[in-house]
C-alpha cells in the first residue's frame, strides 16, 4: 500500500488537527508524483494507492493524479473530510475502490469540531455517491469531546462501514522512556480519565445494535509492526516513511532515490530492526486484522482470533513482498 500525502493544505481548520496547512517550500510536482505511479507501476504492480492530506480533493492536481492512478490499474482509496466531494464525485463514484470520511459524531458534535455548516456538506456528498462503485466508510477517532455521542451510528449518513479508533495518547511512564526534548511535545491537557472514559464507551457500545458493520480498533500491545512490510508514505514534500502519523524518521526522497532503492534500502532495515518505540505501542494500525473488535449489524460483540507475534510475522514474510508495498 502506498500512502501518497498530495498536499498538507486544507479547507478546515480543525481544533484538534495537527496539520501545518501550508506546503513545504519545494513541494512534490504534478510530474514529481506522476514519477512515482510510474516506478510503482514496475516496483509493485497491485498495490493500492490511498491520497490524502490536508484534503486531497483541495489539491489542484487531484484529478490527473487520480486518473493516471487509475490507468496503471491501482486499486485507489482516499481520505477525506467529505466537504469537497461534489467537486469529483464522478471520479469518486467510479474510479475509487474506498472512500473514507472522517466524522466526529452527530451533527452538533461534527460542528462544533470542524465548523458550522460541514456534517450537511458531507450528507450532501455522501447521498452523491450512494450507488457507485466506491465502499463508502466513516472513521472516527473517541476522544473526550465526542465519545458519548456515538450511540445512534451512523447518524443517518449512508455510509457502508463505520471504523473507530482511540486517542494516540503516552501515559507518564511512557514519556519517561523519550528524550526531554521529545517528551516536552507530549505535555498537553489530556484528560487523566480518558481511558476509563473509553473503556466505558466501548462498553456501552457493545449493548447495542446498528444497521451497518461497526468495527473498533482499540490499542493492542504487540511487540512488532506489519506496516513497514507492506506500506510506504510519501509525504507533500516527497519525504518517505513507513508512518502517516509519524514522519519524522525519513528512509529517503524520492526525488533523490527510487521506490524500490527507499523501501528495500538501509534505513528501512534498520527501522524495521529498531523502529519500534513508546508511540508504537499506542497505534491501533500496527496489525489490524488481529484486533478488531466487530459490533456486528444486529449482533453481539465479537473479537477477532489473537495468534502470537511469531506466527503472524513468519506466516506475513511469506506472503508480504513488493507486490504489495
Amino acid at each position: 500500500m502506498l500512502h501518497l500525502q498530495l498536499s498538507r493544505k486544507c479547507n478546515l481548520r480543525c481544533r484538534f488537527c495537527g496539520q501545518h496547512h501550508t506546503d513545504p517550500e519545494g513541494a512534490m510536482s504534478l510530474p514529481d508524483w506522476i514519477d512515482v505511479l510510474k516506478q510503482l507501476r514496475e516496483y509493485a504492480r497491485g498495490a493500492t494507492v490511498v491520497l490524502w492530506g490536508g484534503e486531497p480533493l483541495a489539491y489542484p492536481h487531484f484529478r490527473e493524479v487520480a486518473q493516471f492512478s487509475a490507468q496503471q490499474g491501482f486499486p485507489l482509496e482516499i481520505i477525506t473530510n467529505g466537504t469537497m466531494i461534489s467537486c469529483h464525485a464522478d471520479l469518486l463514484r467510479t474510479l475509487f475502490k474506498t472512500v473514507y470520511i472522517s466524522v466526529d459524531g452527530p451533527e452538533k458534535v461534527h460542528d462544533a469540531i470542524r465548523g458550522k455548516g460541514v456534517f450537511a456538506k458531507v450528507k450532501a456528498g455522501l447521498e452523491i455517491l450512494k450507488g457507485g462503485n466506491a465502499e463508502l466508510v466513516m472513521m472516527s477517532v473517541l476522544a473526550p469531546e465526542n465519545m458519548e455521542s456515538f450511540e445512534t451510528l451512523p447518524f443517518g449518513l449512508p455510509v457502508d462501514r463505520v471504523i473507530l479508533h482511540e486517542m494516540i495518547y503516552l501515559t507518564d511512564a511512557e514519556c519517561r522512556e523519550l528524550s526531554p526534548a521529545a517528551a516536552e511535545k507530549w505535555h498537553g491537557n489530556a484528560d487523566p480519565d480518558y481511558p476509563e472514559r473509553l473503556h466505558k464507551t466501548i462498553e456501552d457500545l457493545k449493548r447495542h445494535e446498528y444497521p451497518i458493520p461497526v468495527e473498533f480498533q482499540p490499542h493492542f500491545e504487540a511487540g512488532y509492526c506489519l506496516e513497514p512490510y507492506r506500506h510506504l508514505h510519501i509525504g507533500s514534500d516527497g519525504e518517505t516513511s513507513f508512518c502517516t502519523d509519524f514522519t519524522h524518521y525519513t528512509l529517503g526522497n524520492v526525488r533523490n532515490h527510487t521506490l524500490r532503492g527507499i523501501f528495500e534500502g538501509e534505513k528501512a532495515e534498520q527501522f524495521r530492526r529498531n523502529g519500534n518505540n513508546p508511540f508504537c505501542s499506542h497505534c491501533s494500525w500496527k496489525n489490524t486484522e488481529e484486533s478488531i473488535i466487530q459490533f456486528k449489524v444486529s449482533a453481539k460483540i465479537k473479537t477477532m482470533e489473537r495468534r502470537g507475534p511469531a506466527g503472524i510475522l513468519s506466516s506475513r514474510k511469506t506472503q508480504i513482498g513488493v507486490s504489495e508495498i
